[in-house]
């Protein structure tokens, strides 16, 4: 007989040639459609098509099999094999899969293809399951698939990373490589267990089973070592955003009470035209709220809403205090009012950090307008228009700047613009971060 005419007509042969055929145009599909493209992420992601699908279609008939085992007290000569409809072609599957894999990674994504993992494992386990077929024991092979599962839910996770779960990977791999492996060589120890193969006792299915644990073992350990790693960094990360919340807090509303002391300093010590300086500091300290989110805003304007309803003298209170507690309602979720305050989200952060950064070389882009090296006119409120020059323009819009000296006569001459933007000049000191502090 001819090689061509025994292929047609072996029934192994063709289930081979039929699954290679299944996984290939899997493959096909998903690598031209949902990862299409040449990012090394999305090359990564064509790597775990082969295996996800295929670790998905063994473990899903295995769930019958799993059933049998138990329904018949983990007795090999009760148990129902179906080798030739199921536990054969399934084996011959798992087979087709591995040398797909190897196949399709050498030509499409080699970089990724690991030599123990990958070449190793892939070709002793495709020989371990031409054994098995061979020798009457794929239906052992069967019932073992039920420990791919872990495999497709790491698959998924890697292809769709918001639905990546490491509780679900751990557990399910302690389920199935770790639990069910001991159930699986406990009912090959005992006597029924050399009758896989009802016509024929062996121990080479146990001896199987016994070699491949340790490997089970190490990866369980490490699965776990990495979702303690991973929950202690989530634990610290938390606290440090925490720590950084408050501190952002304490910076922002340091503005204010620097406004605030300087216009009380004003009233008691430096009355007249000095005075009237100081003012334009803390007005032009107060125009840096308006580069604030607008949510703190909102967070100010429900702050004092609710201190008018409860009879407070909003006169007798420092603005700082009122933004200060706003904050600490909206970012630290502090609920003094009595209603439920939406969680903290990944915006609010940023938002945070963009505000803390108004004057900072690494803050938010601002928006585009006209480069002049003349001076900019800028209202500071209570009627008071002036020129500020450009050196200043950082402070209230939060460019990028360059500090440049700017001259100050140290006695009372001048214009009066020129001693207005001396006393200002000397309110500011640019800290290492490029950050306005008082």
């Amino acid at each position: 007989m001819a090689p061509v005419e025994w292929l047609l007509q072996n029934q192994h042969a063709n289930h081979l040639f039929l699954s290679l055929g299944v996984i290939q145009s899997v493959y096909q599909v998903f690598a031209r459609t949902l990862f299409a493209g040449d990012t090394p992420d999305q090359l990564r992601k064509r790597s775990w098509i082969i295996t996800t699908f295929s670790a998905l279609v063994v473990s899903t008939v295995s769930i019958p099999y799993v059933f049998d085992f138990f329904y018949t007290g983990m007795d090999w000569q009760s148990m129902s094999p179906h080798r030739e409809t199921i536990s054969d072609p399934i084996c011959l599957f798992f087979v087709a899969y591995l040398l797909s894999d190897l196949g399709t990674g050498f030509l499409c994504y080699r970089s990724l293809v690991n030599f123990s993992s990958g070449w190793v494992h892939h070709t002793v386990y495709a020989i371990l399951c031409v054994c098995l077929v061979y020798n009457h024991w794929s239906h052992a092979f069967a019932l073992a698939a039920i420990m791919e599962m872990p495999t497709w839910i790491m698959g998924i996770g890697v292809m769709n990373p918001r639905l990546r779960s490491y509780w679900a990977f751990t557990l399910s791999f302690l389920a199935t490589r770790i639990v069910m492996h001991i159930l699986l060589v406990y009912s090959l120890a005992i006597p029924s267990g050399r009758y896989v193969d009802q016509y024929k006792p062996s121990w080479w299915p146990l001896t199987c089973a016994v070699v491949a644990f340790p490997m089970h073992v190490v990866w369980a350990y490490k699965s776990i070592r990495g979702l303690y790693r991973r929950h202690l960094k989530r634990k610290i990360e938390a606290e440090k955003r925490d720590l950084e919340r408050r501190a952002a807090i304490d910076e922002a509303t340091k503005l204010l009470d620097s406004a605030d002391v300087l216009e009380e300093y004003d009233a008691i010590e430096q009355p007249g035209r000095n005075a009237r300086a100081r003012r334009l500091v803390s007005n032009a300290v107060y125009k840096l709220w308006y580069s604030a989110p607008e949510a703190w805003r909102n967070a100010y304007a429900e702050e004092l809403e609710s201190c008018k309803e409860q009879g407070v003298d909003l006169s007798q209170m420092r603005r700082s205090t009122l933004v200060r507690q706003a904050l600490a309602r909206l970012l630290l979720q502090r609920d003094k009012r009595g209603h439920n305050l939406p969680l903290i989200e990944e915006d609010d952060e940023d938002d945070l950090e963009d505000w803390m950064s108004v004057t900072s070389m690494s803050g938010l882009n601002p928006p585009l307008r006209k480069s002049s090296q003349e001076a900019r006119t800028i209202t500071l409120g209570k009627g008071i228009t002036i020129k500020m020059p450009r050196e200043l323009d950082p402070i209230i819009h939060g460019q990028k700047y360059v500090v440049s000296e700017f001259p100050v006569d140290q006695t009372a001459s001048g214009t009066r613009r020129q001693r207005i933007l001396g006393q200002m000049r000397r309110r500011f000191e640019i800290a290492r971060r490029d950050m306005v502090v008082f």
